[in-house]
């Protein structure tokens, strides 16, 4: 226990209220030949551990795929209304 202390420190308590709950994600899925490397989105639930699989379309804004730069998403603030209305939550 001393040791993982000295190596982390003390880590403060979290919150995340619910409003602030939902989040927009992209992964790298890295395959070593090449050919079926991609990005991957997701609908987080921090709070309940819900994880849900987005298109490009839903996790992006239109600048951001007129830009085609995979790795951005939505901000979280539009996490919520999306997850809205995907049914996820009310």
């Amino acid at each position: 226990a001393t040791t993982c202390m000295t190596a982390v420190g003390i880590i403060p308590k979290q919150t995340v209220e619910v409003e602030n709950a939902w989040g927009i994600s992209a992964d790298y899925n890295y395959s070593y030949r090449g050919e079926d490397s991609s990005y991957e989105y997701f609908l987080t639930n921090r709070l309940m551990g819900v994880k849900h699989i987005l298109t490009k379309q839903q996790a992006q804004t239109p600048e951001q795929l007129r830009e085609d730069r995979d790795w951005q998403c939505k901000s979280d603030s539009e996490a919520k209304p999306l997850a809205i209305e995907l049914g996820l939550t009310s």
